[in-house]
């Protein structure tokens, strides 16, 4: 690149932006992939990215591609400053040309080899629909017009443009705007979702870095852009350790960077900065990705400089919606509800001046409480479950939570390992609700898996299943195959506004944790938030792929004591009792008056 494309010209340099090089590589090493949908930060190169791909494929693989943009006007643009100046600079291609003027024009690019590149842009469907392309490019696709229903959107008009061609190709890119916007979509809908993880130079955990683990100083100081003035001039922000929580400084993020890797969430497949790819990537040809500013090693982006850009949007709804769409490349959405894991860690603590008791310790059943529930969230190779006792008028203290192996370990846990109070015999949960959703490693639903489960003992295991959309009444059963197999449908927006209300009762003792919960535990609980959405309220996560699987246990706990007539229960003793957890009996324990004190479901 030249002084005309970029202010540091040259050859171009992956060191710059590391996380560039998965982005162009994975589908030329992944042939199963056909689109990539890119939701992005501004001005960290994935535009650049993308111009390169057409580069490469002019000069290795010369069929025919088109590069979409939002209007005619940005379409020629584009080509005039960004185009033409990397086929006229960059030898390779420039031995390619042709000696006709009309091959080099703002609308085409055709080299001697056969490779020609087609513009386009949204709502000229003209320049959108014409013969077979292999690959095709929409750039800043949050920023097309919107579609007026008289021909098909751009993107399927790229389907259709590209459906000759096995080894077709698509990219999508684009900084978000709003969750409506065409990029959330598409990226929200892709089979695969590969995010960037880097190790911290100190424990050497990988971890995505997230917004919620940037720190800055000078707090204290009121006023917003003295605040932000001093953070740069003393450049008084840093990065915490998700793991270790040492502070990570600017000075150490080229080396993390450089040494990250593009990774499903659980890590299972990773593709390395350096070319090198570890395990199976999951089955699906469209993958999402997402990066944000926090990676990009540019000037502007060091962590003091993204810190000072926050703090200045104090109470600027337009600029903050500015700063998590270009700095952070998330959508932005009007709230509504938001919890708080420092809500939880308060319940963990205790308060005196709210008159909140320390939570007691794990496994312990309360002296107040009438049944115990168990309920699992289904992952691709595990289970989250959490075990919550309920008592009358829904208070509720959690018992035990954790990760289950496989779906033997999962039933001990919570059906088959017995907890005491006081001195009544062990009690086991009355019913575990489980999740029917979920894939396993390769890709597969989990839904008959977890059906076969239920099987084993159908009047304690419950499958269910969470309503795509709002249900006339909060939950109900449906039957499944003829084995008298019974799913009960859950309207989750319903549960969740039940979870906040009871997480936020003025009596704060109402829903309690246990005193063992670790910091990802509360940072699962306010992993959702409640906002604005085509004019409804609706939940959706805080960060797109963050962990929520406590919080959908939770969710799921509240559904439960619904099933179990929870609001039926009489009031019992109010002072909690001290109790052991029982080892796995081997026969079923005695029914006490402790979980026969009124009509459950179960």
């Amino acid at each position: 690149m030249t002084r005309r494309q970029t202010s540091r010209p040259g050859l171009w340099r992956n060191a710059n932006s590391p996380f560039n090089v998965g982005i162009m590589d994975l589908p030329f090493r992944q042939r199963q992939i056909r689109k990539v949908f890119v939701k992005k930060a501004a001005q960290i190169g994935v535009s650049e990215a993308l111009r390169n791909i057409l580069a490469c494929l002019a000069h290795q693989e010369p069929d025919p591609a088109l590069l979409v943009l939002p209007d005619e006007n940005s379409a020629k643009k584009i080509m005039r400053k960004r185009i033409l100046p990397m086929f006229e600079d960059t030898p390779a291609l420039a031995a390619l040309k042709t000696a006709q003027a009309k091959d080099q024009a703002l609308h085409n690019v055709t080299l001697r080899n056969g490779f020609d590149l087609g513009i386009g842009w949204s709502g000229s469907p003209s320049t959108l629909a014409a013969d077979p392309i292999r690959f095709i490019g929409f750039d800043e696709t949050d920023k097309f017009s919107d579609w007026n229903g008289r021909e098909s959107d751009p993107i399927s008009l790229g389907d259709v443009r590209t459906a000759t061609y096995d080894n077709a190709i698509q990219y999508a890119i684009s900084t978000p705007t709003t969750r409506e916007g065409l990029i959330n979509a598409l990226h929200e809908n892709a089979a695969i979702k590969l995010w960037f993880f880097v190790p911290c130079p100190h424990c050497g955990l990988a971890q995505r870095l997230t917004f919620g683990q940037l720190e800055w100083d000078y707090k204290e100081v009121k006023d917003a852009r003295q605040r932000a003035a001093m953070v740069q001039k003393h450049k008084a922000a840093w990065y915490r350790c998700f793991g270790c929580e040492e502070k990570i400084l600017d000075a150490a993020k080229p080396k993390m960077v450089n040494h990250g890797f593009w990774a499903t969430e659980d890590q299972s497949y990773r593709l390395h900065v350096d070319g090198r790819e570890e395990g199976q990537l999951p089955a699906g040809s469209e993958v999402g990705m997402h990066i944000s500013a926090l990676y990009s090693l540019a000037p502007k982006h060091r962590f003091y400089e993204i810190a000072a850009e926050w703090i200045m949007c104090s109470g600027n709804p337009m600029r903050t919606q500015g700063f998590r769409n270009s700095w952070l490349g998330e959508v932005f959405e009007q709230l509504v509800l938001k919890p708080k894991a420092s809500l939880i860690r308060d319940k963990v603590a205790g308060d005196e001046t709210r008159n909140i008791p320390p939570a007691p310790p794990p496994k312990i059943i309360p002296a107040w409480a009438g049944v115990l529930i168990a309920t699992a969230d289904t992952q691709k190779d595990h289970f989250c479950f959490v075990i919550r006792a309920w008592g009358a008028e829904y208070r509720s203290q959690l018992v035990h939570y954790g990760i289950a192996q496989t779906f033997d370990e999962l039933k001990a846990v919570c059906l088959d390992t017995g907890y005491r109070f006081g001195d009544g015999a062990p009690v086991m949960p009355r019913a575990l609700l489980i999740d029917s959703g979920g894939t396993s490693t390769n890709g597969v639903s989990r839904t008959s898996e977890v059906y076969e489960f239920a099987m084993r003992d159908q009047q304690r295991i419950v499958p269910t299943k969470g309503a795509s959309q709002a249900m006339s009444s909060p939950w109900r059963e449906s039957k499944v195959g003829d084995a008298g197999l019974i799913l009960r449908l859950i309207d989750t927006g319903y549960y969740k506004d039940m979870l906040s209300r009871l997480l936020n009762d003025p009596d704060a003792t109402k829903w309690m944790p246990h005193a063992a919960v670790d910091d990802d535990y509360c940072k699962q609980m306010a992993s959702e938030h409640k906002v604005i959405v085509n004019g409804k309220q609706v939940w959706v996560p805080v960060v797109s792929g963050g962990a929520n699987h406590f919080w959908d246990c939770e969710v799921l706990q509240c559904a439960a004591a619904d099933m179990a007539h929870v609001a039926l229960m009489p009031v019992m003793a109010s002072a909690p009792a001290v109790g052991i957890v029982a080892e796995p009996q081997a026969e079923q324990p005695q029914q006490t008056a402790w979980a026969a004190g009124y009509k459950g479901r179960w």
